[in-house]
C-alpha cells in the first residue's frame, strides 16, 4: 500500500519445514486475507507451499487445503510450489489443478468459512503429522507423459480418488 501497489503475492513460510499448509500457516494465511481483503483494494494473491512431492495423496490434499482456505478468506490463487520448492522437476500442473478446482469450487458454492474450516481440519487430519518427513513423491517425467503434457494414468487414478474422498467431505467441484 505504501508503494501503491496493485496486486500483492503472501506466502508465509514455516522456517523448519519450509512449507505452509500446516495448521498455523493456514490460519495466518486465513486471518490475513480476510484482514486484506476487509480493508483494502489488492489484489492479493496466495502461493501455498506444499512438503509432499508430485503423485503423492499428501500433496494433493495440501494443495486442496490451502486453496480451499485461501479462497474463502478473500485471496486469489496463485498456485502451488510443491516438496518444499527445493527440488529441481518435482512440480506437474495437477498441484496446482487440485487447489484451483477445490478453489473454484469453493467460490462459486459460496462455501462459508465455518464449513471451509471443518473440511481443513478434517484435511489436516490426513497429513499434518507427516509434515516434518513428507514424501518427496515422483519428479515431473516420471508422472507425466512428457511429450504429449498428460498426467500419468497412475496420478490421474490418485488425482480422481482424491478428488472423491473430498467430494465426500462436502467440497464442491464444478469441473
Amino acid at each position: 500500500m505504501v508503494n501503491q501497489a496493485h496486486f500483492m503475492n503472501y506466502f508465509p513460510i514455516h522456517l523448519k519445514y519450509t512449507s505452509n499448509t500446516m495448521r498455523e500457516l493456514l490460519w495466518v494465511i486465513s486471518t490475513t486475507y480476510q484482514a486484506l481483503c476487509r480493508n483494502s483494494n489488492l489484489v492479493s494473491l496466495s502461493n501455498g507451499f506444499t512438503a509432499a512431492g508430485p503423485c503423492t495423496p499428501m500433496v494433493l490434499r495440501e494443495a486442496a487445503t490451502h486453496g480451499l482456505v485461501s479462497v474463502v478468506s478473500g485471496a486469489n490463487l496463485w498456485e502451488i510450489a510443491v516438496a518444499k520448492n527445493l527440488h529441481k522437476n518435482y512440480a506437474t500442473p495437477m498441484e496446482a489443478r487440485m487447489a484451483a478446482e477445490v478453489g473454484c469450487g469453493a467460490a462459486k458454492e459460496k462455501i462459508s468459512r465455518e464449513n471451509a474450516n471443518d473440511i481443513a481440519l478434517a484435511l489436516l487430519k490426513t497429513y499434518e503429522e507427516n509434515i516434518e518427513n513428507a514424501p518427496l513423491g515422483k519428479s515431473f517425467r516420471e508422472c507425466y507423459d512428457v511429450r504429449k503434457c498428460k498426467p500419468s494414468s497412475e496420478y490421474m487414478d490418485l488425482y480422481k480418488k482424491t478428488r472423491k474422498e473430498l467430494e465426500d467431505q462436502g467440497v464442491p467441484f464444478i469441473y
